[in-house]
């Protein structure tokens, strides 16, 4: 056998149960998630729905009350608390829930993502198999997003992917065992502590039609069975049950349902068709680029090269299969929300590269790909290597004129490698090629888009502590309605939430108040009292001329007297 076809050897149980953590694959793996992950965690300003959450674990802090999640004081009733409790955890080790704080969760939960994409693949699929697919996970454009934000997307990814493949890997040596059972229920409840009924939604349906399709149906009645749904309701129930006690049926139903409602708000036919279009080609764009070789499984032929990998194949396009209508049917939904599913499609990815290298019938969609990639690398070479020069004039940032360069010969390297390995005959070149391309996704995402997106981002915390700095020390400021959560989130002090009616706002007596357009709260028009501004903190993500998202902030006063102004108590 050629030494290019020695890495393309499906690894036997004895290889997969005690050597595939050892492989240099692992080692690039984890030096992808520190390029593009680790390294700009804190470049960013907190954004998005990182202030919110981080602002309910600063709440569990102050209060000591891990059980019911809390905004402004007054309930928080979207999603359970799992990833609060993170953040809040690190907060206590870190004297903060700072930016790193906020999103080390989501990049651990990515790391353990790949990496059980990596073993699960290990256990059918060769290293390049099983690179390509892990690879493939983490350089995905949308992980590439979400996997170092402080949103939930990244930890709910892990925990239900994670209740999936574990699953799976387990029923595929034989009869499903308790441990099994109870290790794949126990991803399950931390997937509901996390997001909600997605997770055992997913899990049963795919499992349930899996064992249908395969005959076994017989095994989902095992005792094994039914102590994993035992130890998934006792984990969630141990705080489930403690949130009900405290506050009733009504904010539980509104815990879970809340979110889920606001999907549903436009019903609209003509919206809902074209959200039945659009979607698909949404997710092909959110895990770009590698997405481009699941139309492989177009042409029969690929299909038929299955061949051991077939019971694999069936249970992961069962998995994409059963879950995949609860967002497309449902007119709200995003992208992201699918993001659970993308290791799936990664897996699927790399079966085909594997197959592909093995037979020549099954390489011209990835010739097609390689030569797409090739160009595009190349041209995002000259754009790279030419930023610096327009940088300053175009988007006011100086871009060294080194790391241009740098990337440019990045890109280049990525395009001849990737090209080098266009015919897809010789193992290593392909393998090559899949690295390289991951590793400069990774670089690139990591530092220029890093980069572009901070320098493009709206500096509230600067706004913020100018406005702190103006403030007297010990003045206190309220707020009329919610107060938006970036500015809450570094003003960190208590605001104190009072009632947005405007008879309940002409009684109140507060000196300093707050006003926020993002929540709906009296405009500042409708204030009848005699007040002041002190000033306007823009909270948009981007820099804009005219921000809509604002916090102003006011001063109240009383009537002018003999041409002074008097405070009003």
């Amino acid at each position: 056998m050629p030494a290019h076809q020695v890495e393309l050897t499906p690894p036997t149980d004895q290889d997969c149960s005690s050597r595939w953590w050892l492989e240099w694959e692992l080692a690039l793996l984890c030096l992808l998630v520190a390029v593009c992950y680790l390294i700009p965690l804190d470049w960013l300003v907190v954004r998005g729905e990182e202030p919110r959450r981080a602002q309910v674990a600063r709440e569990m802090i102050a209060s000591g009350d891990w059980i019911v999640p809390r905004y402004q004081g007054t309930l928080f009733l979207s999603r359970p608390p799992l990833q609060n409790w993170l953040l809040a955890g690190l907060g206590l080790l870190r004297g903060d829930v700072d930016p790193v704080a906020i999103r080390l969760p989501s990049v651990i939960a990515v790391w353990l993502t790949s990496l059980l994409v990596y073993a699960y693949g290990r256990r059918f699929l060769s290293r390049l198999g099983s690179l390509t697919a892990a690879a493939g996970f983490l350089t995905m454009g949308q992980v590439l997003e979400l996997g170092r934000s402080g949103e939930t997307e990244a930890l709910f990814t892990l925990l239900v992917a994670g209740s999936l493949l574990v699953w799976h890997a387990g029923a595929a040596r034989g009869r499903i065992s308790t441990a099994t059972w109870l290790a794949a229920y126990a991803l399950v409840a931390l997937g509901v502590l996390t997001k909600g009924p997605q997770a055992p939604v997913y899990f049963a349906g795919s499992v349930g039609t899996y064992l249908l399709l395969t005959g076994r149906w017989r095994e989902a009645f095992s005792l094994g069975h039914l102590a994993g749904i035992a130890l998934s309701l006792v984990l969630w129930g141990a705080w489930q049950g403690a949130y009900l006690a405290a506050e009733g049926w009504e904010a539980t139903r509104r815990m879970y349902w809340d979110d889920v409602a606001m999907r549903f708000e436009d019903s609209s036919w003509a919206n809902f068709a074209e959200h039945l279009v659009t979607y698909p080609f949404e997710l092909l764009a959110c895990t770009l680029p590698w997405s481009g070789l699941l139309a492989a499984y177009l042409f029969p032929a690929v299909r038929r090269s299955l061949g051991t990998a077939r019971r694999e194949a069936l249970f992961l396009i069962v998995c994409l299969a059963v879950t995949f209508p609860t967002c497309w049917l449902v007119q709200g939904a995003k992208g992201r929300y699918y993001m659970p599913l993308y290791p799936c499609l990664a897996l699927l990815v790399g079966l085909y590269v594997e197959r592909m290298v093995q037979e020549v019938a099954l390489r011209k969609p990835w010739r097609a790909f390689s030569d797409t990639l090739t160009v595009i690398l190349a041209a995002s070479g000259l754009a790279l290597a030419a930023f610096p020069l327009v940088s300053q004039r175009l988007f006011e940032l100086a871009f060294p004129a080194w790391a241009g360069l740098l990337l440019g010969c990045g890109a280049w390297s990525a395009a001849w490698l990737v090209h080098r390995g266009r015919q897809g005959a010789d193992g290593r070149r392909v393998e090559a090629a899949v690295a390289s391309l991951a590793s400069f996704l990774a670089i690139l995402y990591g530092t220029f888009v890093v980069t572009l997106t901070a320098a493009d981002a709206t500096r509230t915390d600067l706004e913020v502590a100018r406005l702190r700095a103006q403030l007297p020390a010990d003045a206190r400021l309220v707020s009329y309605g919610m107060v938006d959560p970036m500015f809450l989130y570094y003003f960190n002090r208590p605001i104190e939430y009072r009632s947005r009616k405007p008879e309940d706002v002409q009684r109140d007596t507060a000196e300093y108040f707050c006003l926020s357009s993002a929540w709906g709260n009296p405009p500042p028009e409708s204030l009848r009292f005699a007040w002041e501004p002190v000033a306007v903190v823009s909270c948009e993500r981007s820099i804009k001329d005219d921000p809509q998202r604002v916090v102003r902030i006011g001063r109240r006063v009383a009537a002018v007297a003999d041409g002074k102004r008097v405070i009003s108590h």
